[in-house]
């Protein structure tokens, strides 16, 4: 029973802290309309940036997986 009082607890106290962050990026965009461009284009950036290097990961990992398929004599 205070194990399941603990984990409410602890949900409770992180969804109480994600709602306060929110509402202050919130406040803060809605105070400087002038930012919200400028996070999407970093934001549009960080995301083709994370793409590329996950698909290069992924062209690398197959390609070490068919180096290791050859077998030298």
């Amino acid at each position: 029973m205070q194990k399941n009082i603990i984990k409410i607890s602890k949900w409770l106290s992180m969804i109480l802290f994600i709602g306060v962050v929110l509402i202050g990026i919130r406040n803060i965009l809605l105070d400087i309309p002038s930012l919200l461009p400028i996070f999407t284009f970093y934001g549009v950036i960080l995301l083709i940036i994370i793409s590329v290097y996950k698909w290069k990961k992924d062209k690398f990992i197959s390609y070490m997986n068919s180096i290791k398929k050859v077998k030298l004599p």
